[in-house]
């Protein structure tokens, strides 16, 4: 499980509010909670039986991609701000590495990321982040 502090549970509850995104301050504190949430969520969280739980994210690392980046506030449809706070992702499908990737994923459930996206995840990624918004 991801840790959260009881701060961070109370700011995601703003999730709630209409008309988040468009308070500069707010989206940006949310933001440095959810990516690092986000690249747990694409890169460790698993089903009961050890599945990735985004089905599209299975269809493209199973077909070689690369987690390439995560983007924030990529969707602010209504739909894209009820479903995922906004937050969309890219693959990125390199020839030289689909067959590669394929194999980690099918083989290991490895998923193959960026660097920008792993250092979401490390425990210096919040940190990395405040200091990249600041």
């Amino acid at each position: 499980d991801v840790p959260l502090s009881d701060e961070d549970r109370q700011l995601l509850e703003s999730l709630g509010k209409p008309g988040w995104p468009d308070n500069a301050e707010l989206a940006t504190q949310l933001r440095t909670v959810l990516e690092p949430l986000a690249a747990y969520y694409f890169l460790k969280a698993r089903t009961p039986k050890g599945r990735l739980i985004d089905s599209v994210a299975r269809f493209h690392l199973g077909n070689g991609a690369r987690l390439e980046r995560i983007n924030w506030l990529g969707d602010l449809s209504p739909k894209g701000l009820r479903e995922s706070a906004g937050v969309m992702v890219n693959y990125l499908y390199r020839l030289d590495d689909i067959e590669k990737n394929h194999e980690a994923y099918a083989n290991n459930g490895e998923v193959i990321a960026s660097s920008a996206v792993k250092k979401l995840l490390k425990g210096e990624g919040r940190r990395l982040l405040d200091m990249r918004l600041s």
